[in-house]
């Protein structure tokens, strides 16, 4: 006892400002303030909670804290901040003990849980067994102290975070020994029907065991699956892990410049080093470079997917990527790759299509800019199709494709490659006058190269006759 009460004596006296050997409120109350602004945690416990804890404390109501009164309530305390923390746990156990019984009963405890609408009886009662240490169905300061510290909770919303937690952990825990085990966390995806490689099943196990025994106690449990409330949200949370591990290659539990950039150009996504920086930066709050686990999940606690994530990503902020007509990467050694090809095939093909499905309108625009018609729009489709069939609508559309097919290719390969080779900067005002010139520069190739196509296209939608065009005449 004489252990425990010298730290304690210690800091009675140096709040018993005026040596009365009592502590009145208004020499607590200015503890209070100083240390916690001195914590940095002024919003910690506000003055009628300061009032409450004093009511607590005073046993015989005389409006004093004698010696015993403060032993009694601080047992075990050996600093002033530790005071400050034993405080808020006695404010909060006042809150929660409703009848001032001086313990905690099953409902009282549970009123912390009032809106946990998807949690069952049986987990309730999980929540009680976990504080109750002895079993007798109230929960007393101690244990309420005891827990709260052993889960390693700092205010009343991580308490019920982590009692969430614990109620999972214990359902995964098959065995009851208090560890996860590598066939426990196999048996559940299986039983979700959730398709983990083993590969990616071993490296979520490897990326939370910071100890390195092969198995997932509690505390390295919440540190992977913060907020996680049910089985349901710690398998999209272990979704995400998988995601942050497969771009994780060198297993450093943080994600790289080097990395991110493997990632956008597997998914061949073009971003320049630049713009890659910034999106790095977007998500790296602490400014170390990298981004660790905490800051991906905060970042992108919603994806589900490598697609979902890039897009988001690039989402962010105004970026120039591979889905504004940029290529993710122009040359490899000289060389024309799959992905150059792409965006050539894609654009060429979306001209196409595009052109197609509009062609009998072009075919009257052709018609009326060079005067041959003056009629309406279906009078003139009328007229067509009275001289030259149904098909006639669709007159000069082949060679109208063999334009458009290279154009829209040439468009997208010119404008990507240039705006890999200028500054592209989110940060520059000019970054729009580069990408205005870009997209100028790309256009005039285009038009340029394709010009020939173009004309003997206008020449055969031009003519209203219902003979055959001859190509080689023209």
């Amino acid at each position: 006892d004489s252990i425990d009460k010298d730290p304690l004596e210690s800091i009675f006296n140096n709040i018993d400002t005026d040596r009365s050997g009592t502590l009145d409120r208004s020499e607590i109350k200015e503890l209070f303030m100083t240390t916690m602004n001195e914590m940095d945690k002024g919003d910690m416990i506000n003055d009628e909670e300061i009032e409450l804890l004093l009511d607590r404390i005073d046993t015989d109501g005389d409006g004093q804290i004698d010696y015993n009164e403060f032993i009694e309530a601080f047992h075990g305390v050996e600093s002033v901040e530790e005071l400050i923390d034993t405080s808020y746990l006695h404010v909060l156990f006042s809150r929660v003990d409703k009848d001032n019984s001086d313990t905690i009963d099953h409902d009282e405890i549970l009123t912390l849980f009032k809106g946990a609408d998807d949690m069952t009886d049986s987990d309730k009662q999980k929540i009680l067994s976990l504080v109750d240490a002895d079993g007798d169905g109230t929960i007393s300061f101690r244990e309420f102290k005891n827990a709260f510290r052993k889960m390693g909770c700092k205010s009343e919303d991580d308490l019920i975070e982590k009692s969430y937690l614990r109620i999972v952990f214990t359902k995964i825990d098959d065995n009851k020994n208090k560890k996860l085990e590598l066939k426990e966390w196999r048996n559940l995806f299986w039983e979700n029907k959730i398709e983990l490689t083993e590969e990616e099943l071993c490296r979520l196990m490897e990326a939370m065991d910071e100890d390195g025994d092969g198995c997932i106690d509690f505390f390295e449990f919440q540190k992977a699956f913060r907020k996680v409330k049910s089985i349901p949200e710690l398998i999209k949370k272990s979704r995400l892990h998988v995601i942050f591990n497969s771009i994780d290659t060198d297993k450093s539990n943080s994600l790289d410049f080097e990395e991110i950039k493997l990632l956008f150009a597997q998914e061949q996504v073009g971003v320049s080093d630049d713009n890659l920086h910034h999106l790095i930066q977007l998500i790296d709050k602490n400014n170390d470079g990298v981004i660790d686990w905490e800051e991906f999940e905060d970042a992108f606690d919603e994806i589900e997917s490598i697609d979902e994530l890039v897009t988001k990503w690039t989402q962010m902020e105004s970026i120039d990527v591979g889905t504004d007509l940029s290529v993710s990467s122009a040359m490899h050694g000289g060389e024309l790759s799959i992905a150059t090809l792409l965006p050539l095939v894609a654009g060429g093909t979306g001209g196409i299509c595009s052109r197609t499905a509009t062609a009998p309108l072009e075919r009257v625009k052709i018609l009326s800019q060079l005067g041959t018609t003056t009629e309406s729009m279906f009078q003139t489709w009328a007229k067509i199709i009275e001289h030259q069939g149904l098909r006639g609508l669709w007159r000069g559309n082949l060679v109208n494709c063999l334009r458009v097919f290279p154009f829209g290719g040439l468009v997208t390969f010119t404008y990507g490659n240039i705006t890999n080779n200028i500054p592209l900067s989110t940060k520059s005002k000019k970054s729009y006058l580069y990408r205005f010139g870009a997209g100028v520069a790309a256009g005039g190739v285009a038009t340029t190269l394709t010009y020939p196509m173009d004309l003997l296209r206008t020449q055969i939608q031009a003519s209203m006759s219902a003979e055959k065009v001859n190509l080689r005449h023209l």
